[in-house]
């Protein structure tokens, strides 16, 4: 698939930074409450969450001109991960 550009996805960046406050309130929670390895279990699950990279999965688009007597932009994205999409336009008389 060719694009001008791959970049991180706002909406997959959010749902992963939301699954780990999550984990981490859960991990809060649950000290003292559970067995040790079943704590340890939680820290490292989310030190993996933390750790991890965020992958490159919204796919862009766009395109900047002067056509005859009109100045546009064209910019279109969409994430693989979660179908996100975003699309500007913008033409201006020269």
């Amino acid at each position: 698939m060719s694009a001008d550009n791959w970049t991180y996805c706002p909406k997959c960046i959010q749902k992963e930074n939301e699954t780990h406050e999550t984990l981490k309130q859960k991990a809060n929670d649950s000290y003292g409450k559970i067995s040790p390895n079943e704590y340890i279990k939680l820290i490292e699950e989310l030190n993996k969450r933390h750790l991890a990279e965020p992958k490159t999965t919204l796919v862009e688009y766009y395109e900047i001109g002067i056509l005859k007597n009109e100045f546009f932009i064209r910019y279109r994205s969409h994430c693989i991960m979660c179908g996100f999409e975003y699309n500007f336009d913008l033409d201006k008389e020269i």
